[in-house]
């Protein structure tokens, strides 16, 4: 792969070890520790089961307006400057959620906490698609997702145990501040300087996330538009299960539990996908992973008790594992590898754009029915979601690649 003066393709994956995969899991422990709860502490609160919904989506509403500026900023000031800001405002957000004592004050934090999923979710995308190797870049984006998937165990177990250990429900918020303020440390001290993407900045008067998506529009429109259902119902799941937990009573720390072993078996299967990937194309572990999460949406509106959401919340962690990276693939094999911050702002505007409006569909029909209808509305919408993906995404990955011969 070529790439402009000035930057070097690293090539293997271990380059990315200290300035990527490390601050990606210690921030991946923050919001996972944080966010299982968020659904119990708005109720505790005082706010309505409804409403509880639409504030644990408040990070998904928070990335989904904080995409296009992600990329522009990728784009103007490097990545490294980026995911450092980024980290900053993760141990703002999870810091502000800890402390809260309103509803208005914990929605705020959560909103502060998804800026930051942006930003860093842009600019280490971008990171990792100039410079990893193309002969492993489904593998080393899927281990870019894995280490999230990493946090999302490591989060929840860690904050069900000090939670159990302590008698206090605090813990688990301590343990989301402190490891992003781990994450922000890390980052600051082990991304390189002379990694900041000039490549980026170089080109950014030429090439901004608004001409990329007016550029690309049929693209987008495609593409972006089918993996924005996708979003959906990825970002659906991580609201329902806890939302599921405190319909049947759940505890805090029994969701945490439950969230962090279903998160295991999710992280078991990253490197199965990111080989599916790279030697049957993206799709090859897509389809199945989407087609999954659309039936486990169904099986979760019959869920009555702690056992069978268990059971049910470990197969969706299944179904989300075998697809780790895919949307990321999927931008990355067509994008321009050049400089892909721009598009790849673009595109993820795009596709977030579903997981934006997830809590506010979540809301709206929780609050107009219940939340077995939320659900199976969610699971039609993963198997439409399956459907399109076959169709539209293999044609657009097709022509890219035939285009590029």
């Amino acid at each position: 792969m070529t790439v402009a003066s000035g930057q070097r393709n690293i090539g293997t994956t271990r380059s990315l070890v200290l300035p990527i995969y490390v601050p990606s899991v210690l921030l991946s422990i923050a919001t996972s520790a944080l966010l299982p709860l968020a659904p119990s502490l708005a109720t505790m609160l005082g706010t309505s089961l409804p409403v509880a919904g639409l504030i644990a989506g408040a990070p998904l509403i928070g990335q989904g307006i904080a995409t296009l500026p992600a990329g522009w900023l990728s784009g103007r000031f490097g990545d490294r400057p980026v995911m450092i800001a980024a980290a900053i405002a993760a141990v703002g957000g999870t810091s502000g959620a800890a402390l809260a004592n309103s509803s208005i004050t914990l929605g705020i934090s959560l909103l502060i906490l998804g800026f930051s999923v942006a930003l860093y979710s842009i600019s280490r995308h971008a990171y990792v698609t100039v410079h990893a190797n193309p002969a492993i870049r489904a593998r080393s984006l899927s281990l870019l997702g894995a280490t999230m998937r990493v946090g999302a165990v490591v989060g929840p177990l860690a904050g069900a145990g000090l939670g159990t250990a302590m008698q206090s429900n605090a813990a688990p918020l301590a343990v989301a501040a402190a490891a992003a303020f781990a994450g922000l440390c890390v980052q600051a001290i082990f991304t390189p300087r002379d990694a900041v993407a000039r490549h980026e900045r170089a080109g950014a008067a030429e090439q901004s996330v608004w001409s990329s998506l007016t550029a690309e529009r049929g693209l987008l429109l495609r593409v972006a538009g089918t993996a924005s259902i996708v979003s959906a119902v990825r970002a659906a799941r991580t609201i329902l299960v806890p939302l599921v937990a405190v319909v049947i009573g759940l505890t805090g720390t029994q969701t945490l539990l439950v969230v962090g072993v279903a998160a295991a078996f999710d992280l078991s299967l990253f490197y199965v996908g990111g080989r599916l990937m790279d030697r049957h194309g993206a799709l090859a572990a897509g389809i199945p992973s989407i087609l999954g999460l659309g039936l486990g949406m169904v099986a979760l509106t019959v869920v009555v008790t702690p056992v069978w959401f268990a059971i049910v919340a470990i197969l969706l962690g299944i179904a989300n594992g075998i697809g780790s990276g895919f949307l990321l693939t999927v931008a990355s094999d067509l994008v321009p590898q050049h400089r892909p911050g721009p598009l790849i702002g673009a595109f993820r505007f795009v596709s977030d754009s579903g997981a934006m409006l997830t809590p506010f569909v979540i809301s709206g029909l929780a609050a107009a029915a219940s939340v077995a209808v939320v659900s199976g509305a969610f699971g039609v919408m993963g198997v439409v979601g399956a459907l399109l993906s076959a169709r539209v995404i293999r044609r657009a990955l097709a022509a890219r690649k035939q285009a590029d011969r």
